[in-house]
């Protein structure tokens, strides 16, 4: 806003507009106005105060005093000794009989403190606006700077996890190896030699003669323990390694671990498969199989179950297995990070980059299900045994 100043504005300013007012006194002093009563009354307020007007106010003002005899507005006054003050003033037209204006009703109200207070206000909230701003953009940065080291920190810990998993898969198919080698030297070599000392055992037999009796008892004895022998071996190699999973593929296996479960456990597994598809890779064969075997070996350690029931569906790009038993049931939330079994199991579906699934009630059976990705390979196995 402009503001205009002089003693004009004032005394001849004011007789311009009213004719009939030329001798404006002064009939009070201002609160913050250094003259006293005597020097201020009877003095025309030109003398006592030089008035700043509203410069783009002042048409305004005079057509105000026109229409409706009086006019509200700031106005900057000097005081006696030349300080500015803020001051609110009420002006009203005195008119006489003729309805002439002879003179004018000045209230003057000071607001420089107001006005000083206010200008501190909008001081002290633009400072602190500007430390609200600093402070803001300082916290903007820590938070950025912790986002980032905390997403630094993050794909540090799953490259650590990612490069542990493919530790644990190459220790993992080193073992597989390892034991598939040793099972293939204690089946061909170990059986290759037991089966010939059975047939040497047979070759004494024919030569002893007849008459010697306890001979012959001991080599039926012999002959006894090689059999045995010759079936823990074959035992011991397939627990290290089936061979019916490299010979005839993934279902057959699992019928045969089945089976095995049944003789040894007496729990009967009802295995249902959708077809013996070939072109499964080895390492998820071998992956599923061990599986399915911690499993069984679950429910024999702590389900006490009487029944499972096992699928395996291969369908379009996945392959799910799913083993039930109807056996006490646990409650997972107080198993799922204690039971390295569990663990195990769930390390080695993300291995075949699958997913395990456990759901489980006391009481109410278990239901292991897992689900892995599949791509087809040019694999074909042979019949097996008992399949035609």
């Amino acid at each position: 806003m402009g503001w205009t100043s002089g003693e004009s504005r004032a005394g001849r300013g004011a007789t311009e507009v009213f004719p009939g007012v030329n001798n404006l006194k002064m009939e009070t002093q201002l609160s913050r106005d250094t003259r006293s009563n005597d020097e201020a009354t009877g003095k025309l307020v030109t003398d006592l105060l030089d008035i700043i007007y509203p410069l783009n106010n002042e048409a305004a003002i005079v057509e105000e005093y026109r229409k409706k005899g009086y006019w509200r507005g700031e106005v900057i006054h000097h005081d006696k000794s030349g300080q500015l003050l803020n001051v609110i003033v009420t002006s009203s037209a005195i008119k006489n009989d003729d309805n002439l204006v002879t003179g004018l009703l000045m209230v003057s109200r000071d607001i420089t403190t107001q006005k000083q207070m206010e200008q501190e206000l909008r001081q002290l909230n633009y400072d602190l606006e500007e430390q609200v701003r600093l402070k803001t953009s300082e916290l903007v940065a820590f938070y950025e700077r912790f986002t980032n080291e905390r997403k630094i920190a993050e794909i540090q810990l799953q490259q650590s996890r990612d490069e542990l998993r493919q530790l644990a898969s190459h220790l993992q198919n080193v073992r597989e190896e390892e034991q598939t080698r040793i099972a293939r030297e204690i089946h061909d070599q170990l059986g290759q030699e037991m089966t010939g000392l059975k047939m040497d055992v047979a070759w004494l037999k024919k030569a002893a003669a007849p008459e010697q009796e306890a001979f012959h008892k001991k080599l039926n004895e012999m002959s006894a323990l090689l059999d045995i022998s010759i079936q823990s071996v074959r035992k011991i190699a397939s627990n290290l390694r089936p061979s019916i999973l490299d010979d005839f593929g993934l279902e057959a296996a699992l019928q045969w671990q089945s089976n095995e479960f049944e003789k040894r456990f007496s729990i009967p597994v009802k295995l249902e498969t959708n077809g013996n598809e070939p072109g499964i890779p080895p390492d998820t064969a071998t992956g599923l199989f061990r599986l399915f075997q911690e499993s069984l070996t679950n429910v024999a350690r702590h389900a006490n179950a009487s029944q499972v029931n096992a699928s395996l569906d291969i369908n379009g790009d996945k392959i799910m297995m799913k083993i039930a038993d109807n056996g006490k049931g646990f409650d997972i939330s107080q198993t799922r990070t204690k039971s390295l079994g569990l663990l195990g199991m769930k390390e080695r579906t993300l291995m075949l980059k699958g997913k395990l699934d456990i759901t489980s009630k006391p009481g109410e059976g278990t239901l292991v299900t897992i689900t892995v990705p599949y791509e087809k390979q040019d694999i074909h196995y042979a019949a097996a045994p008992g399949s035609q």
